[in-house]
């Protein structure tokens, strides 16, 4: 069902059945989410999402990141059972080519929680900076002969070290 230019301001809802439910431009708390969430990490990852879209529509950002860290959660935990939970419903649900698909999705799913927080997490990005800084200083000390040929080496007029570096303050700023 879908609720829409609703104001549920103060109200409180117990054991309601949220699953399926859509809010465009409502007024609802963010305790919903932690009340009456779907048990299922797919459908919860759902509802978390469709709330955070209504929370960005009222300019609600405070809960808008509220939401995104539910919906994160959520969803890394219905990857993860997708790749090892022995239940029969993931067992006959993702089989073959929906299981691999599962893995690779979980593991990616993890990579850029480790590098970048899935955009959630500042203190990981700087971190992911200082070593990427700190790998290369390494491999320069130990490899200096290829810095110095990536210096030579000219792509649109600038040197493959400027690029690279220029590259990753670009994506850094990006986040």
């Amino acid at each position: 069902s879908i609720i829409k230019n609703s104001n549920f301001k103060g109200a409180t809802f117990k054991n309601c059945n949220f699953e399926y439910a859509i809010f465009e431009k409502t007024q609802i708390s963010i305790n919903i989410l932690y009340e009456n969430s779907p048990q299922r990490e797919n459908t919860k990852s759902y509802f978390a999402r469709n709330l955070r879209t209504n929370f960005q529509q009222l300019g609600d950002s405070r809960n808008v990141n509220r939401a995104i860290l539910i919906e994160l959660e959520a969803t890394r935990e219905h990857l993860k059972k997708i790749c090892y939970d022995r239940s029969s419903h993931y067992r006959d649900k993702y089989k073959g080519w929906l299981r691999i698909k599962g893995f690779k999705d979980y593991y990616t799913f993890i990579f850029f929680d480790l590098i970048w927080g899935n955009g959630e997490s500042l203190g990981k990005l700087i971190r992911t900076f200082i070593v990427l800084v700190l790998l290369m200083v390494a491999v320069a000390m130990v490899l200096p002969q290829a810095f110095i040929t990536l210096g030579r080496t000219r792509v649109l007029g600038q040197s493959m070290v400027t690029l690279g570096l220029g590259s990753i303050m670009f994506v850094m700023g990006l986040t």
